[in-house]
């Protein structure tokens, strides 16, 4: 499967942005969470110039991860789709999935999101 996801983000980086989009294409605010490669971040930019971008980040910490049963291997989570987003870029908003976090602080990010959201609307 990962293979088959690099041949074809090799041939076409946009490929997967575009099918996501497809029913959507007319927003006015991209709230962009799960993309996998600053390429996934660079077409919205380049295919949205005009719309308010939002690019959200959900962190965990690796010991909470294992603690959800997760296992590190080799050639997948050390692979760019996996770790491309991880360094040199600024997001606007970051929330934090870890089970350990005081409500507080990840409702204050969740708020940041939606105030981020209401400004895009002024």
């Amino acid at each position: 499967m990962i293979a088959w996801g690099e041949d074809i983000k090799n041939n076409d980086p946009g490929y997967f942005c575009k099918l996501a989009i497809v029913p959507f294409s007319a927003k006015q605010v991209w709230i962009v969470t799960d993309a996998r490669r600053k390429s996934g971040l660079t077409f919205f930019e380049r295919n949205f110039p005009d719309t308010k971008l939002i690019f959200v980040r959900i962190t965990v910490s690796e010991t909470t991860r294992i603690a959800r049963g997760w296992q590190f291997v080799t050639g997948i989570d050390d692979a760019e789709s996996e770790c491309d987003l991880d360094e040199g870029l600024t997001w606007n908003v970051v929330i934090n999935n870890d089970d350990n976090l005081q409500t507080y602080a990840t409702n204050e990010n969740i708020l940041k999101l939606i105030n981020t959201i209401k400004e895009s609307y002024s």
